[in-house]
């Protein structure tokens, strides 16, 4: 039985997860010749997962239960094929999202978020006034961003689109991303109370604002 790389991959940073939440060491398995059938059915089943959902975190997937269920010290690899880890994942994801927005993971977080969208921005060739209205298909580019955690909500704050999220029907806003309206009142309020984040967040989007208009006006 044969694994692709992708599959190796996945395996090694199911045993990442692993040993890094017990803070243990860990080596990367290079032998994969004596895998288990289920162990080999199941990295397949995987596979397909994360092909079908790029936007997936590969090793905060295998954390998640860890992080969620912290009474439990062990999650066997078939676990990670079932629906309640698909929902640790989500509900993992949406923690890391609202956490405290001050500490140094919540800046790093949103410091990744306006990196991303530069890129985003200068990939398609558009403004930051134009990111926060655009829209791809018949949802908003920044509501896509958000559910697949490219950005958080404090970010969303940040770029002041209440606008673009008002044409929007309410409950597709839910339906799209659980709690919507429940997690955007929270971080409003929370965000507002912070002493670094929300300076940091609008400093981040002034320069991410000038710099693409600079390189637009250069490229004319």
């Amino acid at each position: 039985m044969s694994l692709t790389e992708v599959e190796k991959k996945i395996y090694n940073s199911f045993l990442i997860a692993q040993r890094t939440i017990k803070g243990l060491p860990f080596k990367l398995r290079q032998n994969f010749d004596k895998i288990s059938d289920a162990e080999y059915t199941t990295l397949k089943k995987l596979s397909f997962l994360f092909a079908s959902n790029k936007q997936v975190d590969m090793l905060a997937f295998f954390t998640a239960p860890y992080k969620m269920y912290q009474d439990e010290t062990y999650f066997d690899l078939q676990f990670f094929k079932t629906p309640k880890a698909i929902a640790c994942y989500t509900a993992y994801m949406r923690k890391k999202e609202t956490l405290s927005p001050d500490t140094e993971d919540m800046i790093n977080a949103c410091k990744r978020s306006c990196t991303f969208i530069l890129r985003y921005c200068r990939t398609t060739n558009i403004t930051l006034s134009q990111y926060k209205v655009i829209n791809l298909g018949n949802t908003p580019v920044v509501l896509q961003h958000l559910r697949d955690h490219k950005i958080n909500f404090y970010i969303l704050h940040g770029l002041e689109c209440n606008k673009t999220l008002k044409l929007v029907e309410p409950d597709l806003l839910d339906f799209f991303i659980k709690d919507f309206h429940d997690t955007l009142n929270i971080t409003r309020t929370i965000l507002a109370q912070s002493q670094k984040l929300k300076h940091i967040i609008s400093a981040a989007l002034k320069i991410i604002e000038v710099q693409l208009l600079q390189s637009q006006a250069t490229s004319v």
